[in-house]
């Protein structure tokens, strides 16, 4: 952490759940009762290159409206860039504040072999955060003897388990020096 700056990166396949989950974390942040402790606000710029969270989330409802009742696969719209969504907190009453860079990729970028991986990879030693998104519908449902449609192979290709391996494998905690906090999200 530099500056009073956190800088989350959202690691896991395409579709898994990242930019979801961040949605759902703009969401908790509108609650009014969060507001007698918290002074939350969305600081990403919006200079029209890319989307707030904000609007992020205003997206994430109208779809689910649109398809209320229908079996969607969404498949459409991969980006081929990094999304940095900004969050300053703060707390009632006082001056200083906190800056939360959430950093959203592509899910392609994380197939071994990609051109961006390496990136990524380059990348993921300036974090203080990983959240690893998790599409728990297909771990779960490879546990499942039963199952013939999702194995266990199925799961862990979906879930990019060996790329999300060589990713945090790379990070070096330096004794604890440079100590980074992984988070697992379903």
């Amino acid at each position: 952490m530099a500056n009073g700056e956190i800088k989350i990166l959202m690691l896991g396949a395409r579709r898994a759940g990242k930019t979801s989950l961040l949605a759902a974390v703009a969401e908790t942040f509108k609650d009014e009762s969060l507001k007698r402790h918290l002074i939350i606000e969305e600081a990403t710029p919006n200079d029209g290159s890319q989307c707030t969270l904000s609007g992020k989330v205003d997206t994430f409802k109208k779809f689910l409206q649109e398809c209320e009742g229908k079996i969607v696969l969404n498949y459409e719209d991969p980006t081929n860039t990094f999304h940095d969504y900004v969050i300053k907190v703060s707390l009632p009453g006082t001056i200083g504040e906190m800056q939360m860079t959430f950093t959203d990729a592509n899910g392609e970028f994380y197939y071994q072999g990609d051109q961006r991986f390496e990136e990524i990879k380059q990348k993921i030693l300036g974090y203080d955060v990983i959240i690893v998104a998790v599409d728990s519908v297909y771990l779960m449902e490879s546990v499942n003897a039963e199952n013939d449609l999702c194995s266990k192979t199925l799961s862990d290709a979906y879930n990019q388990v060996d790329s999300v391996h060589t990713l945090l494998s790379a990070l070096h905690d330096d004794n604890g020096k440079n100590a980074r906090l992984v988070i697992f999200a379903p």
